[in-house]
């Protein structure tokens, strides 16, 4: 390793030692092979006379589309082998996903428990403060007086599904925001028949009540005010 790849020398001082970075794990010599080869497509493709030129270029797309494909897969695979292989949950892939600002939750002791229990009772402890049982609550007195809600209309729907928020994390069964407006732009009537139907059963399907649920605390808000991500 020569001087100059080692050490930037400055005006004064110390010579600073630079961090030369190396390619991921998943990252492997087909994958160097293939983006020299796409290189050497995009010079062909833009050197080419006039005349061939829109072939070379539906060539040089193609190949790029497989190129970004194969790199997308090849990383989501390296990643989740990587996560399983992990034997500290707050090791290398907590610090690669959240760097050094966010601290490592803590599941904390609620309704007076001691906080020497294991990690599965203090998580289920703290399930049951947010979410209590139905059955220990106080049974309120049915009104039968009140009015049936309307039916959903398509527009209400429609809206709802146009502004939904944007980087909202997708939920238990891993359908986003970007699904959920594909199939009700294929599929208008979708969503406002099955909303109605459920109304009209009063229905709500246990599907729709799993989540995933992590705590966090974000940076520079007290530790008690956990953030809550269903």
């Amino acid at each position: 390793m020569t001087l100059h790849r080692r050490y930037k020398l400055p005006r004064k001082g110390m010579p600073i030692q630079l961090k030369i970075e190396s390619n991921p794990a998943w990252y492997q010599q087909e994958h160097e092979i293939q983006k020299k080869s796409l290189l050497a497509l995009e010079r062909r493709f833009q050197r080419a006379p006039t005349n061939l030129r829109a072939e070379e270029q539906i060539r040089y797309r193609k190949e790029r589309a497989k190129y970004i494909n194969k790199i997308r897969k090849d990383k989501i695979n390296g990643w989740k082998g990587f996560c399983t292989k992990a034997a500290n949950p707050y090791g290398k892939h907590y610090k690669a996903a959240f760097r050094k600002a966010v601290l490592p939750s803590q599941l904390v002791a609620l309704a007076n428990k001691t906080p020497k229990r294991s990690q599965l009772e203090a998580a289920t402890n703290i399930l049951g403060q947010l979410f209590p049982d139905p059955s220990s609550q106080q049974v309120l007195p049915l009104s039968i007086n009140t009015a049936d809600d309307l039916p959903f209309t398509e527009a209400e729907i429609t809206d709802v599904i146009k502004n939904m928020p944007r980087g909202k994390a997708p939920g238990y069964d891993g359908i986003d925001k970007i699904i959920v407006q594909s199939i009700h732009k294929k599929f208008p009537n979708l969503f406002t028949t099955l909303f109605n139907k459920c109304l009209q059963l009063g229905l709500y399907p246990d599907p729709f009540k799993i989540g995933n649920i992590v705590l966090f605390q974000k940076p520079g808000k007290h530790t008690k005010h956990q953030h809550i991500v269903q």
